[in-house]
């Protein structure tokens, strides 16, 4: 006979504990990057997927390292990739971002940029379009060393528009 069930005899030895894989908050965060993986795209060039996270969630950028099709376009496309990638090792502290990718993409793993993160719309698998973020187009990374040294954790380092209301809550004139 089967022993009954009981709370106390669960074992979480195997377990590994989840990520909070939310949708990652609009603001500039610091995160770590937990993965980084060469992909190649549907029309043959190739992709660096960087897989960040924080306390408060997840992102993923996709950067343009060659594109396939030879006109201009495409050179643009590398180029900014190119300045996306050195971006991440030069704010992440690598000794050499010039040779950094001498590493391979494993020397991006663990490292702990600054990162600005905007609203953005995409369809999910079932064709509804719906509000998430995503890591911003120019300026994406920062160096975590700007942050107050005085934070404990990792997340926001500024919520979203509260700046603003705060600034335009101010009322300039002088009352006397």
């Amino acid at each position: 006979m089967a022993e009954a069930w009981s709370y106390k005899n669960l074992n979480l030895g195997g377990v590994q504990i989840a990520s909070s894989g939310g949708i990652m908050p609009v603001g500039e965060h610091i995160m770590r990057i937990d993965k980084a993986e060469i992909k190649e795209t549907a029309k043959g060039g190739h992709q660096l997927v960087v897989y960040l996270q924080n306390d408060q969630g997840k992102v993923r950028d996709y950067i343009n390292l060659h594109v396939a099709r030879q006109d201009e376009r495409a050179r643009t496309a590398e180029r900014i990739g190119m300045e996306r990638l050195k971006s991440i090792y030069f704010f992440g502290g690598h000794p050499d971002p010039d040779n950094a990718a001498t590493q391979g993409v494993a020397g991006l793993e663990k490292m702990e940029v600054g990162v600005r993160v905007i609203p953005s719309k995409y369809t999910d698998k079932n064709g509804v379009e719906r509000d998430g973020t995503a890591i911003r187009n120019s300026g994406a990374y920062f160096d975590p060393a700007d942050v107050d040294p005085g934070r404990t954790s990792i997340g926001p380092i500024s919520p979203p528009n509260e700046a603003k209301a705060a600034a335009s809550d101010l009322d300039d004139s002088i009352p006397f």
